[in-house]
């Protein structure tokens, strides 16, 4: 392995180590957020099963990954994943 290749993995590495952790972070802040906004239990559900709504829909992944490449598909998810925060911060910040 060429060393451009090995910094290259350990980009790929860092970036997804940094994601998990704050995966995991948005799992367990995001229920008590609205729990400490609303005081509803029901709403603190539904947010969870909204949160793990990506893991049960898991099978329908099969088809971008046979059109694009690994590198496209962890781009455009952790892109996805950054406008979906950055929204519910705008609506946290508007209400």
């Amino acid at each position: 392995m060429t060393s451009r290749a090995r910094t290259d993995a350990w980009l790929v590495v860092g970036g997804q180590a940094v994601a998990t952790v704050g995966d995991s972070m948005l799992l367990v802040l995001l229920p008590l957020l609205v729990l400490d906004l609303t005081g509803s239990p029901l709403q603190v559900s539904l947010v969870f099963v909204l949160t793990q709504l990506p893991t049960f829909l898991g099978f329908l992944a099969g088809w971008p990954r046979r059109r694009f490449g690994p590198r496209t598909l962890l781009v455009a998810y952790d892109a996805g994943r950054a406008a979906l925060v950055l929204a519910m911060a705008g609506a946290l910040a508007l209400s």
